[in-house]
C-alpha cells in the first residue's frame, strides 16, 4: 500500500470506530474502553474474516460496555465473523448465535440467544449458569443437547447445507470424521504463506517507529539526552586538569579516571536499552506471527542504539576534554577514544537488549542489568588484577566489555609514555613520576602501578577495538536467537 492508501485505511478505521476525536491521544492515556476499541481497529486493517476476542467487555463500566457489544455487532454486520468469549450476558441478545459449555467444554447448547432462555427454561441468562453447575453432569448436559431438536436444527442440518453432504458429528478429532477438515481440500485450515516485506524494508519501519515512540515520550526523551552529560559532568569536580602531567600528575588517579571511562558509557548503553525488547513482548509476539522477521528487529534497536551511542559518546569526550588536558594527544588519538566511547555504549546497549529479550518482565530487567554492571566492573581489571581472580577470573574478563574498553583507553591516552625502562628514568613520562628526586623512587612508583595494572598496561588498542567489535556482533546474534526460540515457546 502506498502511503496515503494506509492513512486512508487508518482515517476509515478511526471513524468506524468512533475514535476519530481521539486520534493525536497516545494509547496509555486513552480510556479502557477506547483501547480495546484501538485493538480491534489494528486487527481489522488486515480485513481479516474471523475476529477471536476474550473477555472483550470485561473491566468497562455498563455504558462502555453496551456501546462496545453494540460496535462489535455492527462489525459483524459489515461481513465479518465474530467470535466472543464473555461472562457479561447483559447484551447476549445482540449475537446472532450463542455457545453454552458445561465444565470440561462440554457442548450444552448451540443456538439463537432467545431459544436459549426457552431450551434451559429459565427466564434470565445468569440463571443457566447456575443450572449448568448444579443440575446435571456436564456429560449430561452434553449429551441432553445432542438428543434435542436443536442440535439437529442448528448443526447438523447447517453443516449439510454448507458442505452438501451428511456428516457424523462426533466427539472424535475433526481429521477423524468423515467429511472433516483432512477430507476437505477446500478447507479454512489450509494455510496461506502471506507475502512478506523485504527485509530492508522491515528495517526502515522498526526504526521510524521506533524514533516515533522514543521522541513521543518527552520525559523519557530528556532522560536519555541527559544521562551522559550528567554523568559527564563528575568529570569536571573529580580529576585535576593536569593528570597527566609528568609532574604534577598521578598515575594511580588516571587509572581510576579512565576505569570510570570505560564504565560509565557502559552504564550508560545498558540503562538506555534494558526495556527495549522486554516492555514491546505482547506487540513483538502479534507481529512475529504475521511477517515480523527477527533480523530486522534486533536490527532496529542496534541501529538507534548506535545512533544514540554517538550522542552520548561525544557528550562525554566533550566533557572529559573540558575537564582534564590532553594536550599530548594527536587529532587521531582523540578519534581512537572517542571510536572508544562509541563502543563501550554500544557494549551496554547489546548487554541491556541481551537483559530486556530474557527478562520476562520490566522490572527483573532492571535488576538482571545492576549484576551484569558489577560484572563489568570486577573482571574489567580495573579494580583488581585478573590474574587475582584466577583462571575462571580471566576467561570472564576476556568476554568482558569494559576490560578491552579500559585497554583501549589505557592505550590511547598514552598513560605510560616515554622511556620507562631504565636505567636512566630521566625520559620517562609517566603521570606524576618526575615529581620524585631520584630514579630508584621512580622505579618504585612504576613498579607499583605495573604490579597493580599489569594485565590493563599490556593492552592494545587495535585488539581491543576488534574485540569489543566481535563482543558486539556476538550478542546481536545470541539476541537474534533468543528471539527465534520464543517462537517455539
Amino acid at each position: 500500500m502506498t502511503a496515503s492508501e494506509r492513512k486512508q485505511a487508518v482515517k476509515e478505521e478511526l471513524e468506524t470506530l468512533g475514535l476519530q476525536e481521539r486520534k493525536d491521544v497516545r494509547v496509555g492515556s486513552l480510556s479502557g474502553g477506547q483501547r480495546k476499541r484501538v485493538s480491534i481497529g489494528v486487527e481489522r486493517l488486515t480485513r481479516p474474516g474471523l475476529f477471536y476476542l476474550d473477555e472483550a467487555t470485561s473491566g468497562l463500566d455498563p455504558g462502555t460496555e453496551n456501546r462496545m457489544m453494540r460496535l462489535l455487532r455492527q462489525l459483524a454486520d459489515d461481513g465479518q465473523t465474530i467470535l466472543l468469549v464473555t461472562h457479561a450476558t447483559k447484551n447476549v441478545t445482540l449475537c446472532d448465535l450463542v455457545v453454552f459449555l458445561a465444565k470440561g467444554g462440554r457442548l450444552a447448547y448451540f443456538g439463537p440467544p432467545k431459544e436459549a432462555l426457552e431450551y434451559f427454561d429459565v427466564t434470565d441468562f445468569d440463571e443457566i449458569y447456575e443450572r449448568l453447575e448444579d443440575e446435571r453432569s456436564p456429560q449430561e448436559w452434553a449429551d441432553l443437547f445432542r438428543d434435542s431438536p436443536k442440535y439437529r436444527e442448528y448443526i447438523v442440518e447447517r453443516l449439510q447445507v454448507r458442505y452438501g453432504e451428511v456428516l457424523d458429528i462426533s466427539p472424535e478429532p475433526a481429521a477423524a470424521q468423515p467429511g472433516g477438515a483432512a477430507h476437505r481440500p477446500n478447507s479454512a485450515t489450509a494455510k496461506i504463506k502471506p507475502k512478506r516485506p523485504s527485509g530492508f524494508r522491515q528495517l526502515t519501519v522498526l526504526i521510524a517507529r521506533y524514533l516515533d515512540i522514543i521522541r513521543s515520550d518527552r520525559a523519557n526523551l530528556l532522560l536519555i539526552l541527559l544521562i551522559a552529560p550528567v554523568l559527564g559532568l563528575m568529570d569536571l569536580i573529580a580529576w585535576p586538569r593536569d593528570t597527566f602531567d609528568p609532574v604534577l600528575g598521578d598515575a594511580s588517579r588516571a587509572m581510576v579516571m579512565l576505569f570510570l571511562a570505560s564504565i560509565i558509557p557502559f552504564l550508560v548503553g545498558a540503562l538506555s536499552s534494558v526495556r527495549e525488547i522486554v516492555k514491546e513482548k505482547a506487540i513483538y509476539r502479534r507481529e512475529r506471527m504475521v511477517n515480523l522477521r527477527i533480523v530486522p528487529y534486533v536490527s532496529s534497536k542496534t541501529v538507534v542504539g548506535l545512533l544514540f551511542a554517538l550522542y552520548h559518546a561525544a557528550a562525554l569526550l566533550i566533557l572529559k576534554l573540558v575537564a582534564v588536558d590532553f594536550s599530548h594527544l594527536g587529532v587521531a588519538d582523540i578519534g581512537f577514544y572517542y571510536l572508544i566511547l562509541v563502543l563501550a555504549v554500544m557494549s551496554g546497549v547489546m548487554w541491556g537488549l541481551l537483559i530486556s529479550a530474557i527478562a520476562p518482565r520490566e522490572e527483573q530487567a532492571m535488576m538482571l542489568v545492576i549484576i551484569v554492571v558489577v560484572i563489568q566492573m570486577v573482571f574489567s581489571g580495573g579494580i583488581l588484577p585478573l590474574d587475582q581472580l584466577g583462571k575462571p577470573g580471566e576467561a570472564i574478563g576476556y568476554v568482558t566489555s569494559s576490560k578491552w574498553a579500559l585497554e583501549a583507553m589505557v592505550d590511547v591516552t598514552q598513560v605510560e609514555r616515554g622511556d620507562c625502562d631504565g636505567p636512566s628514568l630521566e625520559n620517562c613520562l609517566l603521570s606524576g613520576v618526575q615529581a620524585y628526586d631520584t630514579d630508584a623512587e621512580k622505579q618504585v612508583a612504576i613498579d607499583h602501578l605495573e604490579g597493580r595494572y599489569s594485565g590493563v598496561l599490556e593492552g592494545e588498542v587495535y585488539t581491543s577495538i576488534v574485540v569489543q567489535l566481535v563482543i558486539i556482533l556476538g550478542l546481536f546474534l545470541i539476541i537474534a536467537v533468543i528471539q527465534k526460540r520464543k517462537d517455539v515457546i
